[in-house]
């Protein structure tokens, strides 16, 4: 019997959702909103299980980043999940920034693999899926490609070609660049990574205290490659209400 290679789920939802709520009119994250009768995290997350059941990769470890005082609520939805009982769920609440929250979600998996540690996980995983949880499109296949990707290069993200004319503007909003939108991409996650050279390369940007606003920047300035990928378009993101309502929204978790 071959061996499948380990990996860990890393889920960020630890965002404040502030464009989202205030236009939808109500007090929910966008991942706790129904989405074709399930939470929008519920819906993300159960994709990752599907994909990866009967792959050749096996699931240690799911983590969740989630907002600091919502752990509790947060636990409560994912209950509802047949989650299979030798994947490890680690609930880990986040910093101020998406860069903080995805590092400390990774330093929670390099934790819990201390044998002193009393949710010990046998082994490091060698590869992690990150996600953002308002991505509840994203397909099994896209998930498995990234896997593939990563595990020969040691970084891969999806990407999409960029449709419109790209400028800059200046501080008075007038166009000061042009550019040929042949040279550039849209990235989505997953971004999926050899697990300890990302964590390396978390800690790394931490201690020089590097800003990057996705995980792609955090390993390339650290020296890793990431291979890219066909993205889909239909793995967009929520950001306002407008994102989701259009798919149909029935109800909302209390």
């Amino acid at each position: 019997m071959i061996a499948r290679t380990p990996v860990s789920i890393l889920i960020t939802a630890a965002g404040l959702s502030s464009r989202f709520r205030e236009t939808s009119g109500n007090h929910l994250k966008k991942e706790f909103h129904t989405l074709q009768g399930e939470p929008v995290l519920n819906k993300t997350i159960r994709t990752f299980l599907e994909a990866l059941s009967a792959s050749a990769y096996e699931p240690g470890s799911l983590i969740i980043t989630c907002t600091p005082g919502l752990s509790s609520e947060t636990s409560e939805i994912i209950k509802t999940l047949r989650i299979p009982a030798h994947i490890k769920i680690l609930l880990v609440e986040g910093g101020s920034t998406r860069q903080e929250s995805v590092r400390k979600g990774l330093e929670r998996i390099e934790a819990s693999t201390s044998s002193k540690a009393p949710d010990s996980l046998e082994t490091l995983p060698k590869l992690v899926l990150i996600h953002d949880a308002s991505r509840p499109w994203v397909t099994k296949k896209l998930i498995l490609a990234t896997l593939d990707a990563a595990l020969a290069f040691g970084g891969s993200a999806p990407v999409i070609p960029q449709v419109d004319a790209l400028k800059s503007i200046d501080s008075d909003g007038l166009i000061d660049g042009h550019y040929d939108r042949g040279h550039f991409v849209g990235v989505q996650t997953p971004q999926t990574f050899w697990f300890p050279e990302i964590l390396a390369a978390h800690k790394l940007a931490k201690k020089h205290n590097k800003i990057c606003y996705d995980d792609t920047k955090v390993f390339t300035d650290w020296g890793g490659r990431v291979k890219t990928i066909p993205g889909d378009p239909a793995n967009r993101k929520i950001t306002f209400y407008s994102d989701i309502a259009a798919s149909g929204i029935q109800g909302a978790h209390n």
